[in-house]
This record gives C-alpha cells, structure tokens and sequence, in this order.
C-alpha cells in the first residue's frame, strides 16, 4: 500500500502550527489533511474525501496565501488523480513562496512515483479505482475562487511596480530583474490555474482581472530596457574620456609641431561626443528619468576634455619656434 509519509510530515507540521494560533486557514488546512489521510487508510476509494480535502486546501489558501503548506498538499492531491500539470502549478507555486521548504523535494518524488505506479499499473495504490479520482469530481468553483484570490494578492503585492524607472544603481537593476522574473512565473502559474479553471467555469473576470500584473511586467521589462541604454551611454562616455586620457598624453609628449593640427582634430571630435552626449541626455531628462549617475559621468567628461584643450594651448606655445 501506498504510504503517504510526506503528507504525515504536512500533518504533524499543522499540528504544532494548531497549537499556537487557531485560525480559520490553520483549521482548514488540518482538516484537508484529516481527509487526505482517511482517503489513503479507506483504499483511495472514497472520492468525496478527496473533494472535501481539495475544498478544505483551497479555502485554506484563500485564508492565508503567503502559507506553501496548502499548496504542497495540493501538488500531492493533483497527482493522486494524475492531473500531473496541476500538480507542477501548485508545486511551482509552494516554490515560489518557500522555495527552500523541504518538503518540496519530497512531494516532487511523491509525484514520481506515483507517475511510476501508473506507468507500471500496479494493483494497489492511489490508482486503484480511476473512475473515482476523476477531474470532474473537484470543484471548480472553489478552484476558481482560489485563482480570483491569487491574482488579488499578486495584484496588490506588484502594484508598487506600476511606477518602476530605469536606475543605474546596481541594487535597484538587481532588485528589478528579480521582480520581473518572480513576476514571469507567477503570470505562468496563474495563467495555467486559469486554463484549468475554464475547462467548467467562463474565466473572462479572471483574464481582466490579470491586467494589473501584465501592466506591472511591462513598466518593469520598459525601465530595464531603458536602463540598458542608459548603461550603454555610460559607457560610451567612459570610452570617451578614456579616448581624452590617451590624446592628453600623447600632447604631452610629442616635441613635433606637425601633430598640432592632429591633437586640434581629435578635440573636434571629442567635442561632437560630447554634443552627442547632451543631447541624449536632454532627451532622458525630459522623461524625467534619475540622471543623477550619468550627470556626474557627463560633468567629469567635460572637465577632462577643458583640461586637454588647455594642455593643447599650451604645448602649442611650446613648441613655437621649434623647427
């Protein structure tokens, strides 16, 4: 017989939650378990108590969506009815809210071998009466509540991101690409809830209510694609003031007045950079972006280049009257 040694592990983990706060979604989390473990001592035959537990998980994670507790018993409970892509969404979703937790190792080999056991169609086990583990036997309507509280709490968790601005700053592009990343996943996890929600429910209220995630990704993915352009003029402007660096020591060192028109060339050319430069610049600051970083590039720029027309002018007057 199947052994659920894992979902005991979820079970003495609630208990010892239970005892300290008695709230609506510890009660209905225990409670799911209770009706998981019957299901499994009764021969996985009684398809109601998987229903009540899928029910009793749901309403649990409605209560508190930041506990992967739920969500681990869930992956389990899809995989028993072999719903394996299901079973993936709410193992990816435990993930995203603990992704060290232990136990999601340990469901994902439940998963395994439970597919195995189907593969190799063993007589006892979760499998042993299809008929009575069969999709349509979930509620959907409670499935469909969960995804509708999901979205509310991402919604409100990004929103911060709706105003998200290109920053130079390397903590800010790190914090960004993260979000945008965690962003990503949780659009792909609720986006898949939602197909699976549709098979019995009309979903358009769940699609529309996903737009303020989807504006959320877009001002993010706009302020990191700008910050990569912002970046690249960064380092042109580096580039540059190297470029002034190797001119001012090559007019310190020549004793050739031929070079003079050369040295008066290249400033001509390091000026137009800077042109360049201040009109991107101009053009950043009428979008009202932090060009307090680039600004300071910009400025250090300019100085180098005023003090490499100075050192011209004065190798200029030193190389007078040289032949």
């Amino acid at each position: 017989m199947f052994q659920m040694k894992e979902i005991q592990l979820l079970q003495q983990q609630s208990s010892g939650f239970h005892s300290q706060r008695h709230d609506q979604a510890e009660e209905d989390f225990f409670f799911g378990l209770m009706c998981l473990d019957r299901f499994a001592t009764t021969g996985y035959q009684d398809s109601d108590l998987l229903k009540e537990a899928c029910r009793k998980f749901i309403q649990s994670i409605q209560s508190n969506g930041k506990d992967e507790r739920p969500h681990l018993a869930l992956a389990y409970l899809f995989a028993l009815i072999e719903d394996y892509p299901t079973a993936q969404l709410y193992l990816a979703s435990a993930e995203g809210l603990a992704i060290d937790h232990p136990m999601i190792a340990a469901i994902r080999k439940i998963i395994r071998e439970i597919q195995k056991m189907s593969t190799d169609s063993l007589p006892e086990g979760p499998q042993a009466d299809s008929a009575a583990l069969s999709a349509e036997d979930l509620d959907y309507d409670a499935l469909y509540d969960e995804v509708e509280d999901d979205i509310k709490r991402w919604v409100l968790e990004f929103s911060q991101h709706l105003n998200a601005h290109p920053s130079l700053r390397p903590d800010i592009i790190k914090n960004q690409r993260k979000t945008l990343e965690k962003l990503r996943e949780t659009q792909d996890v609720i986006n898949a809830k939602i197909t699976r929600v549709e098979e019995e429910i009309d979903t358009t209220e769940l699609v529309q209510a996903l737009k303020p995630l989807e504006i959320s990704q877009k001002r993010l993915e706009q302020a990191l694609q700008t910050t990569v352009e912002l970046q690249a003029l960064q380092t042109e402007m580096h580039n540059t003031q190297s470029s002034v660096g190797q001119i001012s020591q090559e007019a310190q060192q020549t004793e050739d007045a031929a070079d003079i028109p050369v040295l008066e060339e290249n400033i001509e050319v390091l000026l137009d950079h800077c042109d360049h430069f201040a009109d991107q610049l101009d053009q950043y600051s009428e979008r009202q972006l932090d060009l307090e970083i680039l600004l300071k590039t910009y400025d250090r720029l300019v100085g180098a280049l005023d003090d490499l027309r100075n050192l011209v002018d004065d190798t200029i007057e030193r190389l007078k009257g040289k032949p």
